[in-house]
């Protein structure tokens, strides 16, 4: 192979190499998490139901905004930081 065929295979390689993996939580992981996320909501709202309510917008919420850079952070701390903020909008948009 000459030089400048193994340049051309190099850049293919690195140019469709794929995607970066990122760690996934444990299933564990994510159940404890989200016993976590519920327990708060719910002592959040003090009220079972708007507890439940808040965690099923807080995780649809999750799944919309999770950035991969931020996986390696505590996941109950990010998923309870986006309840506050989630629930901090709704009390807003009520007025």
């Amino acid at each position: 192979m000459t030089s400048i065929e193994h340049h051309i295979e190099d850049n293919h390689r690195r140019r469709y190499a794929p995607a970066r993996q990122y760690e996934v939580p444990e299933r564990q992981v994510l159940h404890e998490s989200i016993a976590r996320l519920r327990a708060f909501a719910i002592l959040l709202c003090m009220d079972v139901n708007l507890g439940e309510e808040l965690v099923q917008v807080t995780l649809s919420r999750a799944c919309v905004v999770i950035d991969p850079r931020g996986l390696g952070t505590n996941l109950t701390t990010w998923l309870i930081r986006l309840a506050a903020t989630t629930i901090a909008k709704m009390h807003a948009a009520r007025g």
